[in-house]
């Protein structure tokens, strides 16, 4: 059995915590987020650059994304585990710490983000 599929990358990722956008389509940023904002810096604004460097670190948390470079799903997370095609990843607990969730909370208040009920959520990233 073969696969005609080149270069393709097939990740799978298993956190535990909330989807910020469903998809890539939808992503309408909190108005929150701009608060003390210059015009200029408004429109050079990265949402990647503010999560993964200035923001998710402050409250200990994991950002990344699912799905495909098409629909792309994103996400924050208490914990996270990622295997990669061919390199399969040991989960050693699958427990849930009673701070992860009021860091999560905090984030989304901080934010303007929907918090949603956090949970462990098995997803894959194929691109």
């Amino acid at each position: 059995m073969g696969s005609n599929l080149m270069g393709v990358s097939t990740n799978a990722y298993l956190y535990y915590g909330i989807d910020i956008f469903d998809r890539e389509e939808d992503i309408a940023l909190p108005d929150k987020i701009f608060e003390g904002l210059t015009e200029e810096e408004q429109d050079d604004f990265d949402l990647d650059e503010y999560l993964e460097e200035a923001l998710i670190p402050f409250f200990g948390l994991e950002y990344g994304t699912h799905g495909s470079e098409d629909s792309l799903v994103h996400y924050i997370a208490a914990k996270e585990y990622c295997a990669l095609r061919g390199y399969p990843e040991e989960v050693d607990d699958l427990g849930v710490k009673p701070e992860w969730d009021k860091q999560l909370k905090a984030f989304c208040e901080a934010t303007g983000f929907e918090f949603k009920k956090p949970g462990w959520r098995l997803a894959s990233y194929w691109g």
